[in-house]
């Protein structure tokens, strides 16, 4: 157990004693005096924990469980004893109670929906006051104190109120957020033949369109079970969406197993039937297959969405009367995706009571866990808009969300917490826009800056030129690089010293160093990026263990070495290698601004 759990454990231990010198005569004159320090040690605690677990990344389930209801036991037990003693209205502690109950059971419903609603200031400055109550109270000092314990009394009350109703507007608000179940379709994706890489484009996607994703199904060609959880998805969502079984074959059962879900019978749509022939006609196929006529059945009632890079439509089956809804999507990602963007989203959005609009903030070279730490206190204060972190390889990304009736108003929103991030990240953000790349950013740069760059890869054996290149353009500023896996090829390509070999080894600083002013000077480029590591499993030692990898880079001459100590498996380590390689390169050219 931590230290914020151990704090949090303490404060429940310490409420059987405040009730003890609070109800009984233990000491005399002293008991209230003593049981007014455990209350404010106990409320001490309730300060450090959090901000503890916050600091140092001790947050966990137990603590967000046991931090909020020891902090309700101890205030409404205080409130308790201050109500048996006559110094509190009961219906002032009725109106406390009554609130935090509320409160729990829509933390507790919200917390089942996989929903986390933060706490607002209104709720602290309740809290705040609600202490300093208790504390008057406590002392009974009489005279004018008797006036700031009535003050604070109807301070306490209706920041009470406010903070309930702000809760339940946010709340609310999240309540009408609309429900999205995906089912993704096929026995290949069941068995893992395939990687279900549809499912995760959809689940980002709908979460960016502001709508909350709660289960996934993937279901194989099996009619009754392929039923079973339909059924089951329409009752708990609002909108299904089922990838596949859209095709021409007989285990293709998707179209026909929602159609009968909702009753409606299917019927031949001309105008998908024309999409089909002319596709067969545009592909110089001699003859439509008589199969392929099926995906040209549609059922009653359907909205249908032309596919424009396969033959089968997608579709929408509404049932108006139970506000549900079913999309169907084509399995084959070249297919689904366009169709998602072009019709799929539009559509939900316009289902949305506001409008959703966001920006990413890219951050390189912050690890997680720090990145998050830096923006802890505008996550604990989100409202609208929000902030929610993405762990990806060598990178976190937050992506800021607003709701509004426009994107201007989105964008007005927004930018006050794009600034601020930029503000405590500073020159480790690269981009605050959505399809931008870490290393599109990279050439970028290297464009506005006319430079050349080159690499020199050992242990990454391509992945790092691969993942450049991948940049449309990437040619403007890249002609040749160079996978010198071998020492001999170290020497013969590079230049690097045979003594620096010998002394060294190929995993060194020095090597790695070489190896990039080698790069550069063979290629004629400005700017070059080697890599030399152990990425594993095997040839590890001691002194130079799997995961050690040195990144050099050369820029006009100049070269500067890191060191990094990875520890996934030799894939990952490899990817670190290549993103912590160009979040190198953009460090030391914008040190040359």
């Amino acid at each position: 157990m931590n230290l914020p759990n151990k704090l949090t454990i303490l404060r429940v231990i310490l409420i059987p004693f405040f009730v003890v010198f609070m109800l009984f005569d233990i000491t005399g004159a002293a008991d209230k005096w003593i049981a007014l320090v455990i209350f404010c040690v106990a409320s001490l605690t309730d300060m450090l924990d959090g901000k503890i677990a916050r600091k140092y990344n001790l947050v966990t389930n137990f603590g967000k469980f046991m931090d909020p209801l020891a902090d309700k036991l101890l205030v409404c037990t205080a409130l308790i004893c201050l109500t048996s003693m006559n110094r509190l209205n009961v219906i002032v502690v009725l109106v406390i109670i009554a609130r935090e109950f509320i409160i729990s059971g829509f933390r507790l419903v919200a917390s089942d929906n996989g929903i986390v609603i933060a706490a607002s200031y209104w709720g602290k400055f309740k809290t705040v006051s609600q202490m300093a109550l208790i504390i008057v109270l406590i002392m009974d000092l009489g005279g004018v104190w008797n006036v700031v314990g009535t003050v604070l009394t109807w301070v306490a009350l209706l920041l009470t109120v406010v903070s309930l109703i702000d809760y339940i507007a946010k709340n609310k608000q999240e309540a009408c957020k609309m429900v999205v179940e995906l089912i993704s379709v096929g026995t290949e994706i069941l068995l893992g033949n395939i990687v279900n890489t549809n499912a995760a484009y959809l689940a980002e996607k709908c979460a960016l369109l502001g709508c909350s994703l709660y289960h996934q199904t993937v279901v194989g060609d099996n009619e009754e079970r392929m039923e079973e959880a339909i059924r089951q998805a329409i009752e708990r969502a609002d909108i299904v969406i089922l990838t596949g079984g859209l095709g021409p074959t007989k285990d293709d059962l998707t179209k026909e197993v929602t159609a009968k879900v909702f009753s409606r019978k299917l019927y031949m749509d001309e105008h998908s039937k024309a999409r089909i022939q002319d596709y067969f006609e545009k592909i110089k196929s001699k003859k439509v297959t008589e199969n392929n006529w099926k995906q040209a059945l549609v059922p009653e009632g359907a909205i249908v969405i032309d596919n424009l890079n396969g033959t089968a439509p997608g579709l929408i089956l509404e049932d108006k009367e139970r506000g549900k809804a079913a999309i169907l999507i084509p399995g084959p990602p070249n297919e689904m995706k366009p169709m998602f963007e072009h019709d799929i989203a539009p559509y939900l959005n316009k289902k949305q009571p506001e409008g959703i609009y966001s920006h990413m903030v890219k951050v390189c070279g912050i690890g997680e866990s720090r990145a998050e730490t830096m923006v802890a206190d505008l996550m604990d204060a989100q409202t609208n808009p929000t902030l929610a972190p993405y762990a990806k390889t060598g990178e976190v990304h937050f992506r800021v969300t607003a709701r509004a009736c426009s994107e201007e108003a989105a964008e007005k929103l927004m930018e006050p917490m794009i600034e601020e991030m930029k503000k405590r990240f500073g020159d480790a953000v690269y981009t605050t826009e959505e399809n931008v790349t870490l290393e599109e950013s990279v050439i970028r740069l290297l464009e506005e800056k006319k430079m050349t760059v080159t690499t020199a890869e050992s242990c990454t054996g391509g992945k790092l030129s691969g993942r450049l290149l991948n940049v449309s353009g990437a040619s403007s500023v890249y002609n040749e690089g160079y996978i010198t896996y071998a020492n001999a090829s170290k020497e013969k390509i590079l230049g690097v010293k045979h003594e620096t070999l010998e002394t060294y080894g190929a995993v060194s600083e020095q090597t790695a160093a070489e190896m990039a002013l080698g790069a550069a000077k063979a290629a004629g480029a400005d700017a070059a990026l080697s890599v030399t590591g152990i990425a594993g499993p095997g040839g590890g030692t001691a002194e130079k263990p799997v995961g050690l990898v040195y990144i050099g880079c050369a820029v006009n001459g100049e070269v500067t070495v890191r060191e990094y100590r990875f520890t996934g498996n030799r894939e990952k380590n490899r990817d670190y290698a290549v993103a912590r390689a160009i979040t190198l390169l953009r460090e030391e050219l914008l040190k040359r601004a």
